[in-house]
């Protein structure tokens, strides 16, 4: 039984990442068969039929989030009926071109529109009909929440009438009660954040910062701030220090 659930995850794979993908003029080809043509500019692209009927729309979405992070999503529209709906998937390749990104994405990512006998109509149609989503929405409600929370922790900062200085040092009244240190490892870069016993509290580490309760969240590094002076907080490049330290007060942690 083991040896026939191998063999189908291996037929699977094959099957799902296989899929020779190519576009030259428009023209989409998989494993050297012509299958459809897209068409468009401006992110919002028009895919058709070998015969050059216009199928459907799709639109390539992004946003930047306050906390650093990226938002994307996909619009399609189904031509047959109008019908609309975002949908939320992860992007295939490394292309900064939209269309080569719709293209691999609904190609070998996870809702293979386009396959080796056209285009996959029952699976627009389902993904357009089903699930109903307003990303864009859903989106800019986001972005009021992270702005809310980004807003607390530099109240809580304030407040705290903590500052940093440029080597890191987490000062109050001039007297040390912590520090932000940075690693650095074969291009992997990390800040710890320490107590005033010089006890790790919290690590940030591709764009998440993790303190030692297990709270999670999402902060940007604007640059280096060690390579940059920074004066209680106000110096341009300080905003991430100030995230750190604000997350683990918003925690309960004390300094």
């Amino acid at each position: 039984m083991k040896k026939i659930l191998l063999s189908l995850f291996i037929v699977c794979s094959i099957y799902s990442f296989g899929q020779d993908v190519d576009i030259k003029k428009g023209k989409i080809s998989i494993n050297k068969k012509e299958v459809a043509t897209i068409d468009g500019k401006k992110k919002v692209y028009t895919i058709a039929n070998i015969d050059n009927v216009p199928v459907a729309t799709i639109k390539w979405n992004f946003e930047f989030m306050p906390d650093g992070s990226k938002s994307y999503w996909f619009t399609i529209t189904d031509l047959s009926t109008n019908d609309v709906n975002d949908v939320v998937t992860e992007g295939v390749g490394n292309s900064i071109s939209p269309e080569k990104i719709i293209v691999e994405t609904f190609s070998k990512g996870e809702y293979k529109i386009f396959n080796e006998n056209g285009i996959d109509k029952d699976l627009l149609k389902t993904l357009v009909a089903t699930n109903k989503r307003n990303r864009a929405e859903e989106v800019s409600n986001e972005k009021e929440k992270i702005e809310i929370n980004l807003s607390e922790v530099k109240s809580l900062f304030d407040n705290s009438k903590l500052s940093i200085d440029s080597s890191g040092s987490i000062l109050k009244e001039s007297k040390k009660v912590g520090k932000i240190t940075f690693t650095t490892f074969i291009n992997e870069k990390s800040y710890e954040l320490l107590n005033s016993e010089g006890i790790e509290i919290g690590k940030w580490k591709n764009g998440i910062f993790t303190l030692n309760n297990g709270s999670t969240y999402k902060v940007e590094e604007t640059n280096n701030p060690l390579n940059s002076p920074m004066v209680n907080g106000k110096d341009k490049n300080s905003k991430f220090f100030v995230n750190l330290v604000g997350f683990a007060l918003k925690e309960g942690y004390s300094f």
